[in-house]
Parts: C-alpha cells; sequence; structure tokens
C-alpha cells in the first residue's frame, strides 16, 4: 500500500513538473512573440501618421460629412453617394486636409456604374499628401489594411481602424456593378470614401458601406474600378 501511494505522489509530482514544464515553454513562447510585435509595433503608428497626410474630410454643412483622399495635387477621390450629397451645396462645402486647411471645391464627378467620384479643388494639395494607388487586382484575402476617415462628426478626424481582408470579388449590386472587396471591420458612418490602405501605404480601395447585420463587414470599392472610371488609368 506504502509502495502504491509513493507511486502514486511521484506520478502527481511528474505530472506538476510537466505541466510547470509546459507552461514554462508556452512562457518562452509568449514572450518571443510580444518581443517580436513590440519589435513590428512601433512601425505602425508611422505609416498611419503617412495615410492620414493623404486623407482628407469633406464637410456637409446640415449633412453630416464624409472622407476622402488626396490623389493629385487638385484631386480628391471619394464614394458616388459623397458626391450626390456635394452637388446639392457645393458652394457651402469644405475640404479639410490633416495640415488644417481648408479647400473650396471647384467641381465633381461621379462614376455611373459604381459608388466612386472626384472633386477637384481650388486650392492646391501639397505634393507630399498624395497618396499611391495600389493594383486592387492583386489584393489577397487575409492581407493586413488600414481604413482612415472621420466617423460621425469633425472632432473625430482622421481616425484609424486596422483588419484584414476577408472577401474579394465580391458581387455588390446595391453599391455598384464592379466586383468589390470586403474587410472583416466596421466602418462607421463618415467613414464614406475614405481610403483603405495596404502595410505598403497604397491604396487598395475606398470605403463605401457596411453590412452590420452580417459581422460588421466593410465594403470598399477597388481602387482599379476608380482608375477606370475615373482617373484615366485604365487597368488590365
Amino acid at each position: 500500500m506504502k509502495r502504491l501511494m509513493l507511486v502514486a505522489i511521484m506520478l502527481l509530482a511528474w505530472g506538476f513538473v510537466k505541466v510547470n514544464s509546459d507552461c514554462f515553454v508556452l512562457k518562452e513562447r509568449v514572450d518571443f512573440i510580444s518581443t517580436k510585435h513590440s519589435c513590428i509595433m512601433p512601425e505602425i503608428p508611422a505609416m498611419i501618421k503617412k495615410m492620414q497626410t493623404s486623407t482628407v474630410l469633406v464637410n456637409l454643412p446640415d449633412v453630416g460629412n464624409g472622407s476622402g483622399v488626396i490623389v493629385d495635387k487638385d484631386t480628391v477621390i471619394t464614394a458616388g453617394h459623397v458626391i450626390d450629397a456635394i452637388q446639392y451645396c457645393i458652394e457651402d462645402v469644405v475640404i479639410l486636409d490633416n495640415n488644417g486647411n481648408k479647400h473650396r471645391v471647384e467641381s465633381i464627378a461621379r462614376a455611373e456604374s459604381d459608388d466612386c467620384g472626384l472633386i477637384r479643388v481650388r486650392d492646391p494639395f501639397d505634393e507630399s499628401q498624395i497618396a499611391k494607388l495600389a493594383d486592387s487586382n492583386r489584393v489577397l484575402v487575409g492581407e493586413t489594411v488600414f481604413a482612415v476617415g472621420t466617423p460621425y462628426r469633425p472632432d473625430h478626424f482622421n481616425t484609424a481602424i486596422m483588419g484584414i481582408v476577408s472577401g474579394v470579388k465580391r458581387v455588390e449590386g446595391f453599391f455598384g456593378k464592379g466586383l468589390y472587396i470586403t474587410l472583416d471591420v466596421q466602418g462607421d458612418p463618415g467613414f464614406s470614401g475614405g481610403p483603405v490602405f495596404n502595410v505598403n501605404g497604397e491604396v487598395i480601395g475606398l470605403v463605401v458601406g457596411t453590412y452590420s447585420v452580417f459581422g460588421n463587414a466593410t465594403i470598399i470599392v477597388p481602387i482599379n474600378i476608380v482608375k477606370d472610371a475615373l482617373l484615366c488609368e485604365k487597368t488590365k
């Protein structure tokens, strides 16, 4: 009986040693991952700061606000439904950039078939504010992305959210005839027209809507559709 108890105690002790050993190994792995991310994470604020430089607030008096991104010294691209709102108050609309400068609207244009549009401004932006555009045909499910915009009201200017691409080549008939991209995070009202960047700081598309009923997905119009429709940059 004593021998049986001794064996049981030895097994129990071995079990604790094994558990403690596993925990130690796991802790080592967690520390390693944390260390690895602590090297990566400081790069993200710097990346987002550059993205914010290219992002603008579209202030619509008595209506609300939208977002957009600078693609030339006198040009901002945004969602088509933001353009729809601008046309009723074009003289009063103000485009606010990240430097606090206000720009008046010179003219607007809207794509016929998809939810994207273009704004020409009277006062030019600085060349350093111009965003780089990606080839959205190369976007892959699982890519890390960042969306920048102004949700709800102007004092939330240039809010950034981070997620992954959850789907590509999605048919979203409500927003247009093209094949759209979805993200796994929700951009709140006011993000409309805001840019979505990849990890290289290139714009892959513009926020046009959300599906909060289906797990808070954000819908974006791919930048290649915008190029083809508005920027005279035909893509293959």
